[in-house]
């Protein structure tokens, strides 16, 4: 799933109740709280992003599938006019937090 692809019509992993592990959320969470977009943007963007990753399978290519996950988001956070500096430090904050994810799977 890319998260690029509107948002706003895909439940959130919170909504459908999947296993999204509460670190994972109130990680992705402390990492949107700075950004410049308007709160419900947010919200679609980042359940968007914690669907795409929870998404992924133990016998799928983590790896890719995970950076998957990050390239689309990037995407959709530049099409929604995030600042370059904005972008390059949500983009390191989520590498952080893909590199733990992926070491829990």
């Amino acid at each position: 799933m890319s998260v690029a692809d509107n948002p706003s019509d895909q439940p959130t992993s919170t909504e459908e109740g999947s296993s999204v592990p509460g670190w994972l959320e109130d990680s992705v969470s402390r990492s949107f709280s700075a950004l410049s977009l308007p709160e419900e943007k947010k919200l679609a963007l980042s359940g968007s992003y914690l669907d795409c990753l929870t998404a992924i399978g133990r016998g799928s290519d983590v790896m890719a599938t995970c950076e998957a996950c990050h390239n689309g988001l990037m995407e959709a956070l530049k099409l929604a006019g995030l600042s370059h500096a904005e972008l390059e430090t949500v983009s390191r904050d989520l590498e952080a937090i893909e590199d733990q994810f992926i070491s829990e799977i």
